[in-house]
């Protein structure tokens, strides 16, 4: 027997993947539906003893039914446990661990029961034991998902500790609560909590469930619900148990389309902001693992970013910008003058309107010297945007609610990051602004143009103090744009290592001696390498992946993964090496830790072998 869940992509640690148990393949996020209960699916879960035509893929074993059977024989079993409650003293809570982990040992192969208690360290040690089970159940139920405290520390420790090929499943989960809980990394969840509303008489809504008694019309078309009116579902069970299963097998779904769409996160914004636990556990995962986060968050994507609430300021990948920004990136050496600008609703920017304009002026006043110049955006959420790094995910590719009014904590990121920047250019900063801009870059240090930035005169005294400003310099050697994105991407200097002297470019692609290096991918603003740009930036000793094969096709799995770089995130650029030859360039599919640790799925895509 060999079940395993496979990751095919990421949004954050949350994963559209495939579960393969016996001869069966599920797609993940899914949830159990129990055999009893009405409704056609595509994964039950049931007692050993259940008597029923549909067939189980989990049986929910019992002390009694382990004695009574082979442990090695078929079917796929969920392991009893010896749970001991979330507030007993530690010693029960270790006894009770230590019966569980005697049972687990005896049945590998199998499902195995995580308890989580207010020792945190006793999961950490259960998983020591249990993190390479195929599937993992976390105990607790409605009870963890109403402390959303716990149940950030609970699962985000769940999710870090256990294997990549484990399969997370959280029972008798709120319907509310599947967002966050998928985002967060569980891959299954049951119907438990619906037919336990239909029990109370209370009817789910995606947004939360009410109270059946207290309503005047069902808010819903499905098949139970169409024609319908809430007095008669009161006398009818079955009915109202029919729709509740509908929602949470809609929300599922939903879930893993927002997967395959690279939304899951504003999918998750958008249903927490009805549910009070849920957008409790999401700031606090937000402000407190965001590193949890963004380790699992691709570094790129085609769908474009809406930041729109307060909770989007805090995703992973825009921690990660102003990161990488602060650690990675260096201002252009040879520069003397920096001008800040306001960003602009199209994106990149350069093709707006308004920054077409402020180029043909800033250009003008430069003349021969333009070489000298170094443009930087200032924008919501992502602070500062280097004029070569406006087409890199997600500068590239985000959309924002413009009201013209900025948050305390806005201001003091796009503050902090100017300030960062100018440290260390130690250029002349002069800023073309308007609005709560000209606040920020005043805080910052920097020269003030007139405020009505679209007006002539205003334009012409930008173009006038450009020239004004680099009077008593020399024309300098154009900037390669190309080094501040190899800095972003790959870490500091990285662009000595790729683009060695006398690289030269042509149109997107890079040439050193004649033979190309790497070029930039318009859909991520990133750097896509050759083999030859494998070489030269194997020496830098980064988003590396030691190969255990030489790689036979187009992919390599994780099995034929004997190391990579911590640093590796999806969707990064990484370099192949076998034997310390490089066989191979590509894009990642997992982070670098993952796919040491998973024995199964895809590692690495490769583009270029050898």
């Amino acid at each position: 027997m060999d079940s395993y869940l496979e990751t095919i992509k990421h949004q954050g640690p949350g994963r559209l993947g495939k579960f393969h148990i016996d001869e069966h393949v599920v797609p993940t996020p899914n949830f159990f539906h129990f055999t009893r209960l009405p409704g056609r699916h595509d994964l039950y879960l049931a007692d050993l003893d259940s008597k029923t035509k549909k067939r189980p893929v989990v049986y929910d074993s019992s002390f009694f039914d382990l004695e009574k059977q082979d442990s090695n024989t078929e079917p796929f079993r969920l392991l009893p446990d010896f749970p001991s409650g979330f507030d007993v003293p530690r010693g029960i809570a270790e006894e009770a661990l230590r019966e569980t982990l005697l049972v687990a040992e005896k049945y590998p192969g199998h499902g195995a029961v995580v308890t989580p208690t207010r020792y945190p360290s006793l999961v950490l040690e259960a998983l020591k034991h249990l993190g390479r089970y195929p599937l993992l159940a976390v105990s607790g139920g409605e009870k963890l998902a109403s402390n959303p405290r716990l149940l950030v520390e609970v699962i985000s420790l769940i999710r870090g500790a256990a294997s990549p090929n484990t399969a997370l499943y959280y029972p008798y989960a709120p319907v509310a609560m599947f967002p966050i809980l998928a985002y967060m990394g569980v891959d299954l969840f049951d119907s438990a909590h619906a037919f336990l509303a239909s029990i109370r008489g209370e009817y789910i809504t995606e947004s939360g469930n009410r109270n059946l008694r207290k309503m005047r019309e069902l808010p819903c078309s499905c098949g139970a619900c169409r024609g319908a009116e809430p007095r008669d579902f009161l006398g009818d069970g079955k009915a109202l148990l029919k729709h509740n299963l509908s929602v949470a097998k809609a929300m599922v779904i939903q879930i893993r389309e927002a997967l395959r769409e690279d939304r899951l996160r504003e999918y998750v914004e958008e249903k927490a902001s009805n549910d009070p636990k849920a957008m409790a556990a999401l700031r606090i995962l937000s402000l407190e693992k965001w590193r949890f986060l963004e380790e699992y968050a691709p570094v790129s994507s085609p769908t474009i970013q809406r930041y729109v609430s307060q909770e989007s300021y805090n995703r992973p990948e825009v921690k990660r910008w102003h990161q990488r920004l602060r650690e990675r990136y260096s201002p252009p050496d040879n520069v003397k003058l920096t001008i800040i600008l306001p960003c602009s609703a199209r994106k990149p920017y350069s093709k707006s309107r308004s920054h077409r304009m402020f180029r043909r002026y800033i250009r003008r006043g430069a003349g021969d010297k333009l070489s000298l110049v170094h443009e930087v955006v200032l924008t919501s959420p992502l602070g500062l945007v280097p004029r070569e790094l406006e087409g890199v995910f997600p500068a590239g590719s985000y959309d924002i609610p413009v009201t013209g009014h900025w948050s305390e904590e806005e201001k003091t990121v796009c503050i902090d990051l100017l300030k960062d920047y100018l440290r260390k250019s130690g250029t002349h900063a002069l800023a073309h602004v308007d609005g709560v801009y000209r606040d920020i870059c005043m805080e910052a240090g920097a020269e003030l143009g007139q405020e009505d930035i679209l007006s002539k005169s205003a334009l012409e005294h930008l173009s006038r103090r450009v020239a004004e400003i680099l009077e008593d310099y020399e024309p300098g050697t154009p900037y390669f744009e190309a080094r501040g994105i190899c800095d972003y991407q790959f870490g500091p200097r990285a662009w000595s290592w790729l683009f060695p002297q006398g690289t030269t470019r042509k149109g997107r692609a890079f040439y050193h001696q004649g033979e190309q290096v790497a070029a930039i991918n318009p859909a991520t603003g990133l750097l896509a390498l050759t083999l030859k740009g494998g070489e030269l930036l194997l020496g830098y000793g980064r988003y590396l992946v030691e190969a255990s094969i030489r790689p036979p096709s187009g992919n390599l799995f994780c099995v034929g993964v004997k190391d990579a770089g911590e640093e590796i995130r999806p969707g990064d650029e990484v370099v192949v090496v076998y034997n310390d030859e490089v066989v191979g360039v590509g894009r990642a599919a997992l982070s670098g830790r993952e796919m040491t640790e998973a024995e199964h799925g895809l590692a690495v895509n490769l583009r270029h072998r050898r």
